[in-house]
């Protein structure tokens, strides 16, 4: 019974971490928008995604960004989802 217990603590784990993400995306995806750029960005990538595809992301990163800065002191906050950054960009 206990092995049960522990499995779906897991599983509620990742949930939460999954959310986190998701929450953390949305919160830079709408600061990006609020700051505005004159700059434009084409996506040719875009080009390749399928068109059934429920979710598409284009990540930029620039590290001297004040939304970099921002992700920084959020992931300061939330370790778990530093380690999943670092593993996403090939550690520091």
């Amino acid at each position: 019974m206990s092995g049960f217990i522990r499995a779906v603590r897991e599983r509620f784990t990742i949930n939460r971490i999954l959310i986190a993400i998701v929450l953390i995306a949305a919160a830079l995806g709408i600061a990006s928008l609020v700051q505005g750029s004159t700059s434009s960005h084409e996506d040719h990538a875009v080009a390749l995604v399928p068109t059934n595809a429920l979710l598409y992301v284009h990540v930029d990163v620039d590290r001297d960004s004040s939304q970099w800065r921002s992700a920084q002191r959020i992931l300061e906050k939330l370790p778990a989802l530093a380690r999943l950054r670092d593993q996403a960009l090939g550690g520091r």
